[in-house]
């Protein structure tokens, strides 16, 4: 199907790679790049986003309802959200991952969903990290429960039936501003450190034996700055 502006839409193309690379294996990765004119690396990244779009639709109960993540512009998201997998160190990470993505794009708890995904970003490696996707896990649990049977799944229901309940859309809100706040002040309260931890590399990184070259004039320069530098640290040794 054609958009408007001549392309594709980009769920149709990732249909096509599902149908021609991962169900009926009819063309290798290499065979649709050189096909299509793409990037092995591109097509091998387009097959992942694919396999997420199946896992999506197998999650909400519609298996292969491919326009439903063509209703639901999943694409974007769904790109974000493969950049986030690859940070994840396990594959517990990865399930807990997906399961938060899905759950917050089905309910829509944001007007931009490819932003929101990138929020998650900021928790993953955070301290915070389990906590967060244990409530996400719990709330998902519950939406999951309230889903139609397979074959009744459709956009209208999703729209107006499954996202229609505020209660828990409102709790997955209420736990990503939450642990988004719980980030940032921790940031806030590491900035220091990461401060001092930069001037100690940048310091480390002069290498000495310039100095033989510097005339007088910068040497002095220098050496006006390394007293400012003992001050600040001064300052700041006082308030520890």
């Amino acid at each position: 199907r054609w958009t408007p502006n001549g392309d594709y839409n980009p769920i149709d193309r990732l249909v096509g790679i599902y149908n021609d690379i991962i169900s009926t294996r009819l063309l290798s990765v290499e065979e649709y790049a050189r096909s299509t004119n793409e990037s092995e690396t591109e097509v091998k990244k387009r097959v992942e986003v694919a396999k997420l779009m199946v896992e999506f639709l197998e999650f909400i109960n519609a298996p292969e309802q491919f326009y439903i993540a063509r209703d639901l512009q999943l694409y974007y998201p769904l790109e974000e959200l493969l950049k986030l997998i690859k940070k994840c160190r396990t594959e517990d990470e990865i399930e807990d991952m997906k399961i938060a993505v899905f759950t917050n794009v089905l309910m829509q708890t944001a007007g931009d969903m490819t932003r929101f995904v990138r929020h998650i970003k900021a928790v993953v490696g955070t301290e915070y990290q389990e906590e967060f996707f244990e409530e996400q896990k719990e709330i998902a649990a519950k939406v999951v429960d309230t889903l139609p049977e397979q074959g009744r799944v459709n956009t209208a229901v999703i729209r107006e039936v499954v996202r229609s309940n505020d209660e828990v859309v409102q709790e997955l809100e209420r736990s990503m501003e939450k642990t988004l706040t719980k980030v940032k002040k921790n940031e806030t309260k590491n900035r220091p450190i990461q401060l001092a931890e930069k001037a100690t590399t940048f310091l480390e990184s002069i290498d000495t034996h310039i100095l033989l070259k510097m005339n007088d004039s910068e040497l002095r320069r220098l050496a006006r700055q390394l007293d400012k530098l003992e001050q600040t640290i001064g300052k700041i040794r006082e308030n520890l």
